[in-house]
């Protein structure tokens, strides 16, 4: 019996999609042109995949008053796939990157691991196209760190705790390793089309989860 490209028939051994954990990690929409975008991909992202039977999990219906996002961050880490939304906010956000470098982290720094699980989605504004580009990127995170640097040596050591260091401490860690990130990310063949993408229902997407899930289980 035939059945749909990338998606398992009813007598597979392939466990269901809605047992397949996906999570996205994007940069919120905010009022901007740019952040009305990424809030609405990130909508229709969400929306194709449960009309697909996935579960989809984000941190705007998560994450409930009272929880802590630290929490939901690392349990994004451990997603059997993370839809990963770069833009220009995405990658100036201190947040954004802690759950990029997490994953990376649970890859054990592995690029084959690390790009089995992520599917990238780059935004125009992301700026990835060229080598300086993505050092760009690296460089903007390495300021960062030297201005936290500087903050130290002129007596901040004092004002910061243990939580605030531990997160110096990863910026520290993730600075270094944000161009080979890009790098891995953008050097997978994906589709850059948005609208197009948009008006098929993200059907490409959707068939990288399914066939992954049909790899892991077949």
């Amino acid at each position: 019996r035939s059945t749909s490209p990338g998606r398992p028939s009813s007598g597979s051994s392939v466990p269901p999609p809605s047992s397949q954990k996906v999570y996205i990690s994007y940069a919120w929409g905010d009022a901007t042109p740019e952040g009305q975008r990424r809030g609405a991909l990130a909508d229709d992202l969400c929306n194709a995949m449960k009309a697909a039977g996935i579960t989809v999990l984000r941190d705007r219906d998560k994450v409930k008053p009272g929880d802590r996002i630290s929490a939901f961050m690392k349990e994004l880490a451990k997603g059997d796939q993370i839809l990963v939304v770069l833009s220009d906010r995405y990658l100036t956000s201190e947040n954004c990157m802690f759950e990029l470098y997490n994953i990376w982290t649970r890859a054990a720094h592995d690029p084959e691991q690390f790009l089995k699980r992520v599917i990238p989605l780059t935004l125009p504004d992301a700026q990835l196209r060229t080598t300086a580009d993505k050092l760009a990127r690296g460089e903007y995170w390495l300021a960062q760190k030297r201005d936290l640097d500087e903050r130290l040596k002129n007596g901040g050591l004092d004002a910061m705790g243990e939580m605030i260091y531990a997160k110096y401490k990863l910026i520290q860690k993730f600075s270094q390793h944000t161009a080979d990130m890009l790098e891995l990310l953008t050097d997978k063949n994906e589709p850059r089309d948005f609208d197009r993408q948009a008006e098929e229902g993200f059907r490409e997407v959707l068939d990288q989860i399914l066939a992954a899930r049909q790899v892991d289980f077949g």
